[in-house]
């Protein structure tokens, strides 16, 4: 059970990160909040390596390192702008994709079929996006937003990032893998930062105890899901964390005072249910 909560409690801990990020990405460039978001998250990053004991078994996984920090930080980048130029209530429940891309992976490149529950699962998640794109005024066709678009994209990313951890996970403990792409991806934002002249502290300036509050919480967060798998099945792990969802919609109307909210429950919904079946789909093989 305590893979469960951690991953019940990290997808909601997230929510509230993610809300922080599209505020202060209205602000200031998203250089800078990325940057400060993942300088506090190597913290927690490091201490989790600590308190878990992670080692490094072979060296020779790191070659996949910097193919990892390039997806991670194109995956950042997609994501933050989804964020950025939609409503919550739009462009979270597309997270929900991601397993999707996954099964195509799996068909492609490994010949694997997926079972009819995943296939069922596969349409329900196809069925909410459609549902959730909107039809621009005196048109028949639905067309997919760019923040839309930036969040598919993030998530097709997210899968092939999620493809190089594992390889690498062979060889190295995933926490240290992650706190290692976590420090590449500091790293290259610091570069920008400079380059553009940006002044990297202004957001601990404008609101210190806010901003470190956004990295807090997506520190906590985002280990409490990393770790979550290795204490229940993986598919227990990834169906809980899936309350991100129901969780964002709630926050999008209460917190946020999005308008759309209820025109997006039951696209929400049917990704949600199509999510859990395509994880559940690929668990029992």
């Amino acid at each position: 059970m305590l893979g469960i909560y951690l991953s019940l409690v990290g997808a909601v801990i997230l929510v509230f990160a993610d809300v922080l990020k599209k505020q202060f990405s209205s602000e200031h460039p998203f250089e800078i909040v990325v940057w400060n978001t993942v300088l506090v998250g190597i913290f927690f990053a490091a201490a989790a390596c600590l308190i878990a004991g992670a080692q490094v078994l072979d060296a020779a996984a790191f070659i996949w390192l910097p193919l990892t920090i390039v997806l991670l930080i194109a995956g950042e980048i997609t994501f933050i702008k989804s964020l950025t130029l939609g409503d919550l209530s739009e462009v979270a429940p597309l997270r929900a994709v991601s397993p999707v891309f996954s099964v195509l992976f799996a068909l492609l490149v490994l010949g694997e079929f997926p079972t009819p529950l995943a296939l069922g699962g596969v349409a329900l998640v196809v069925s909410g996006v459609w549902f959730i794109t909107p039809r621009p005024a005196g048109s028949q066709v639905r067309v997919l937003s760019k923040a839309a678009r930036y969040m598919i994209l993030s998530q097709f990313i997210g899968v092939l990032m999620g493809i190089t951890i594992k390889i690498a996970s062979a060889g190295i403990s995933p926490l240290i893998y992650f706190l290692c792409c976590l420090l590449g991806e500091l790293a290259y934002f610091s570069i920008i930062i400079q380059r553009k002249k940006f002044d990297a502290w202004a957001l601990y300036k404008s609101k210190p105890a806010a901003t470190l509050t956004m990295g807090s919480l997506w520190g906590v967060g985002l280990v409490a899901v990393s770790i979550a798998p290795a204490y229940t099945l993986v598919a227990y792990a990834y169906a809980s964390s899936q309350i991100y969802l129901p969780v964002a919609m709630l926050v999008s109307a209460y917190v946020l005072k999005e308008r759309q909210v209820s025109k997006r429950i039951l696209p929400m919904l049917l990704l949600l249910c199509g999510v859990i079946l395509v994880i559940f789909g690929a668990a029992v093989k």
